[in-house]
């Protein structure tokens, strides 16, 4: 295993890493929140990346284009599941079928 270190994920449209659910309708569950995994050269075509946020972790993503940010979706249901919690984000990094490493931690702030 590569004990590879990658940058942070962040939520772009979230600057200060506080979400506000209130924002949203009631309805929305189903809507995404973009968390982007930034551009960098150890990222690579078809790396897949796996994002993990408190207990949900996403379906693996595969990098698209070598050293440009990635975009993963996060339901808006799952952050509900976190109301009014500080929580950890991250993700792991497969390449070939093998752990490849980790990121750097987010925390997010997810207030009713």
């Amino acid at each position: 295993m590569s004990d590879k270190s990658f940058l942070a994920p962040t939520f772009r449209e979230y600057p200060d890493n506080r979400i506000v659910l209130s924002k949203f309708g009631d309805d929305d569950d189903l809507k995404t929140v973009a968390c982007t995994v930034p551009g960098q050269d150890e990222l690579e075509r078809g790396d897949v990346i796996e994002l993990h946020l408190h207990g949900w972790r996403s379906d693996g993503h595969t990098v698209s284009l070598t050293g440009h940010p990635q975009n993963i979706g996060v339901p808006l249901g799952i952050l509900r599941r976190y109301r009014d919690l500080k929580v950890n984000v991250m993700y792991f990094v497969r390449r070939n079928g093998q752990p490849h490493g980790t990121s750097a931690t987010l925390v997010i702030e997810i207030v009713s």
